[in-house]
């Protein structure tokens, strides 16, 4: 579930980021002047985001809502696998207080 709303807010940032703007002063292109086109009150976006199944997160991150596997050596019980196909995103910094400076990784190729 840590995973989803990993991928969830990777994928709203990334959206946000495309449009170009702060959504006040516009940017971008197509003229678009941002703001609410007159309306008052509150607003509300709907949609989904989905996130594809080969999507996997380092399994050694400072989320403490992410499922904690260690990957810093290459080792047979530290090697976090991957899936084929597969996107990862990581962290690499301090965590706990340690430098977390390697990850490893298992996946089998064709």
């Amino acid at each position: 579930m840590t995973e989803l709303r990993l991928m969830l807010f990777l994928c709203f940032s990334v959206l946000m980021a495309a449009c170009g703007g702060d959504g006040v002063n516009g940017g971008g292109s197509g003229g678009f002047a941002g703001g609410t086109g007159g309306a008052v009150g509150n607003l509300s976006i709907q949609g989904s985001i989905a996130t594809p199944t080969f999507a996997f997160v380092d399994g050694d991150t400072n989320d403490p809502n992410n499922p904690r596997q260690d990957n810093n050596f290459v080792g047979e019980a530290d090697v976090q696998p991957l899936g084929n196909p597969g996107v990862l995103g990581g962290y690499l910094g301090s965590i706990d207080g340690s430098a977390d400076v390697d990850d490893w990784y298992f996946v089998s190729l064709a």
